[in-house]
This record gives structure tokens, C-alpha cells and sequence, in this order.
């Protein structure tokens, strides 16, 4: 199944249905590459950093406003040696 930006908030207002949004943090995750592969240009890393961004502004559109600030929903990637 392909995760698409809707996707993703629907699923996240149906896991906090009825409950202070402003109480979570969201914790997004994706999987490392090695440094070579990025460095070759491989478009991953930016994106993951295109879909979180995304995201942020899908949910903000909506007032859903996670963490009060939505300071918490951020990603860091770790480029992995080799």
C-alpha cells in the first residue's frame, strides 16, 4: 500500500480520535542508506525530507496541531558508511 500524505493523516486523526492532539509527539522513521548510495545521487534522502514537510503542512492545514508547535515532527537521516 502506498502511503500518501492523506494516508497518513487520516490515520494519524483516527489514532487520536477524541483526544488532545496537541498531547502527541509523531515519531516518522525511514530506513538508512549507505553514504556512497546518496552520494551518487540517489534522491532518497531528500524525498524523505519532501514528505515530511509535506505532511507538517497537511496537518497544520487541518488543525491538527500535534505537539502545540509541531516541533516535534522532524527527521534527522543517518547516512550510514560505505
Amino acid at each position: 500500500m502506498i502511503m500518501t500524505i492523506s494516508n497518513q493523516y487520516n490515520l494519524i486523526k483516527e489514532t487520536i480520535s477524541g483526544k488532545k492532539s496537541e498531547d502527541y509527539h509523531l515519531i516518522l522513521s525511514a530506513h538508512g542508506l549507505p553514504k556512497s548510495i546518496i552520494l551518487s545521487g540517489d534522491p532518497y534522502e531528500i524525498e524523505v525530507n519532501s514528505n515530511v514537510s509535506a505532511l507538517k503542512i497537511f496537518l497544520k492545514e487541518r488543525d491538527l496541531n500535534l505537539c502545540k508547535d509541531f516541533s516535534c515532527l522532524s527527521i534527522k537521516i543517518v547516512i550510514q558508511d560505505g
